[in-house]
């Protein structure tokens, strides 16, 4: 089996284009061609989860097997208004390393804050698996909706762990992973 870690569309350090996450999803799904692959696997964080979950929506023919860890559905305003607030008050030195400045970060969240998932969910057909911390209650709501919404999808509480999943239980999630992918 190959494995391969892409960067996120718009996420490549020193990359000059705003993030677009159809463009992102596209970009992933690429990956087919490069690999010359009918269909994939999508394994996705956070951003990551939000990229594999419009490719699956975009081209459910070409994503067999989709694991979401830290995923939205429709981002509560709440929760992305205090993580904007959060960002505005780093200093821009802090994202001097990642090649990725403030305000592309910024523009990125506004636009994770507009996506809503609710009615397009049951396009998918990968086989899914979402993953969730089940001390993570602020992803817990969304972990709960994705496997609600894409059918058969299985949901995975990892205990101990919050929202960093695949760092808090490498083992758990290593073990799911093979489990699920074989």
């Amino acid at each position: 089996m190959k494995a391969a870690a892409p960067w996120v569309d718009g996420f490549r350090p020193g990359a000059q284009a705003p993030f677009d996450l159809g463009r992102a999803a596209d970009a992933a799904l690429a990956q087919l061609n490069r690999f010359g692959l009918d269909s994939m696997a999508l394994c996705g964080l956070s951003l990551g989860a939000v990229v594999a979950t419009e490719a699956a929506i975009r081209s459910p023919d070409a994503v067999s097997h989709l694991v979401l860890a830290g995923g939205q559905v429709k981002p509560p305003k709440l929760a992305m208004a205090a993580q904007s607030l959060a960002l505005r008050a780093m200093p821009a030195a802090a994202f001097a390393d990642s090649g990725i400045g403030k305000p592309a970060l910024l523009e990125t969240l506004r636009a994770i804050g507009r996506v809503d998932f609710r009615a397009s969910l049951v396009q998918i057909t990968a086989r899914t698996l979402v993953l969730c911390g089940e001390q993570d209650k602020a992803n817990l709501p969304a972990a709960e909706q994705l496997a609600a919404g894409i059918r058969g999808a299985r949901l995975e509480l990892i205990p101990g762990a919050g929202a960093s999943v695949f760092t808090e239980a490498p083992a758990v999630v290593n073990e799911l992973l093979y489990d699920f992918l074989s």
